[in-house]
């Protein structure tokens, strides 16, 4: 009888592993025939002529090109295109779409793989169906932009989380932790504001796994190995332009979010700016002097800030249509079909319903219902204690966080892209928590 039940439950458990693949591998396919039929293979995002631009200057010149695009954005994901795009140089973008595509089903199918192992594993096969499907962030592995790129790798440092944890690891570092160290290097390579992500990310690792003596020593290395690529973005700046700096568009885009009238959000036309003096020097120094002007401006004007910073963070969670959207998505793919857009675009009348009462109405219930989703999720994993509420501690400080920098800088829903694959994971366990008992969570020691 005993041993009928265990061949029971490793034959469930194989089944539901089946599925688990099943799910991510039938989104790639269907991500491939979306690609083969697609005009030129590929989608352009917000940035995508700056990033091929850029690419260009590195095909002309090398990895030391002085193109000011190069500079003024973070070289990493143009060079990312540039050395996996060696392979044939006049389908570069083409190969990016693939190789993004593959690289997220990959984070979406160990992550589930991973979780299923805990017990979080009834939730396992949901996860992986809302990320393989959810339109937005699923079809930006399509779209030559770095967004995709730490969405994945997100999932893969929780995937090296929980293998860490069931390998009962105790020692300074681990291929575990050094994997998601390189991982994480290169999140910070195309975006380097995740470094700051990824030192909180290994601090609660941590906490959760290490001695209080190790703790240091840890932190040290892994944060080494975190840093090396973003380094290797400063030493080319220094190579090509003779200045120490990853990139020189900090201070516009907290320029953009900022001052007497900004409405916080991306409007390049818009009035928004503080008063700043202009300084002789080069890209980086002027750029670090607009920085302290806007910070300035925010300790002298905090009438001004607070409410602004409150419309900034609504911001960062908007809709990517409707009166409440804010920010710099307008290539969002999931819009070449999204019905409000139709709805919105056929009629006067549906314009007055889409972006009239109504539709503030449906934007405000749509960002508040994500956040009490996400809410939700984060207390059914802190009450379960043990694997779960670690879990949800990461995956609630990589939103907080990025949401926090996102405020500091411009309130853009663009930059929620990256931390979905984390919203989306919460929100799955917080709407699942809802249908009561079943989905009640065994508590872990």
């Amino acid at each position: 009888m005993a041993k009928s039940k265990k061949q029971s439950l490793a034959n469930k458990d194989k089944n539901l592993q089946a599925k688990l693949l099943a799910i991510p591998l039938i989104a790639l396919l269907i991500k491939f025939i979306i690609i083969g039929n697609i005009q030129y293979h590929f989608w352009i995002g917000a940035d995508g002529e700056n990033y091929i631009n850029a690419l260009q200057g590195l095909l002309n010149d090398g990895v030391f090109s002085t193109e000011q695009l190069l500079s003024y954005w973070p070289a990493g994901y143009p060079l990312v295109m540039y050395v996996f795009g060696a392979v044939s140089r006049e389908n570069t973008l083409v190969i990016m779409a693939i190789l993004q595509s593959i690289f997220y089903a990959l984070a979406c199918f160990y992550f589930v793989k991973e979780l299923a192992k805990t017990n979080l594993s009834k939730f396992a096969f949901w996860v992986a169906i809302i990320l393989a499907i959810n339109p937005t962030l699923s079809l930006s592995s399509m779209v030559i932009g770095y967004e995709i790129i730490p969405a994945a790798i997100f999932l893969f440092g929780l995937t090296f989380f929980l293998r860490e944890i069931n390998s009962g690891n105790k020692k300074i570092v681990s291929i575990n932790s050094a994997s998601a160290a390189a991982l994480m290097s290169l999140s910070c390579f195309v975006q380097p504001r995740f470094l700051l992500t990824s030192v909180v990310f290994f601090l609660i690792w941590a906490f959760y796994t290490r001695l209080k003596k190790m703790i240091p020593l840890f932190l040290l290395i892994n944060i080494a190995i975190a840093s090396i690529l973003p380094v290797a973005l400063v030493a080319r700046n220094v190579k090509a332009n003779d200045f120490t700096a990853i990139s020189t568009n900090l201070g516009i885009t907290m320029n953009l979010g900022a001052g007497t009238g900004a409405s916080g959000k991306y409007e390049p036309k818009g009035k928004y700016g503080v008063p700043c003096s202009t300084i002789e020097g080069n890209d980086a120094e002027k750029d670090s002097h607009l920085v302290n002007c806007v910070v300035t401006w925010y300790l002298k004007n905090p009438v001004e800030a607070i409410p602004l910073i409150a419309r900034k963070a609504k911001h960062f969670w908007s809709p990517w249509i409707g009166p409440e959207g804010a920010g710099s998505m307008a290539r969002n793919p999931l819009l070449l079909f999204h019905p409000i857009k139709s709805i919105s675009a056929n009629s006067v009348e549906g314009n007055n319903l889409v972006n009239g009462n109504f539709g503030k109405v449906v934007s405000w219930g749509w960002m508040l219902g994500g956040l009490i989703l996400i809410g939700l999720g984060f207390r059914k994993l802190w009450n379960a204690a043990g694997v779960s509420r670690k879990l949800g501690v990461i995956s609630l400080m990589i939103i907080v966080l990025n949401w926090a920098i996102s405020v500091g800088t411009l309130g853009d829903h663009r930059q929620r892209l990256p931390i979905m694959t984390m919203s989306l994971f919460l929100q799955a366990i917080g709407f699942l928590s809802i249908f009561g008992k079943k989905w009640a969570i065994k508590k872990d020691a």
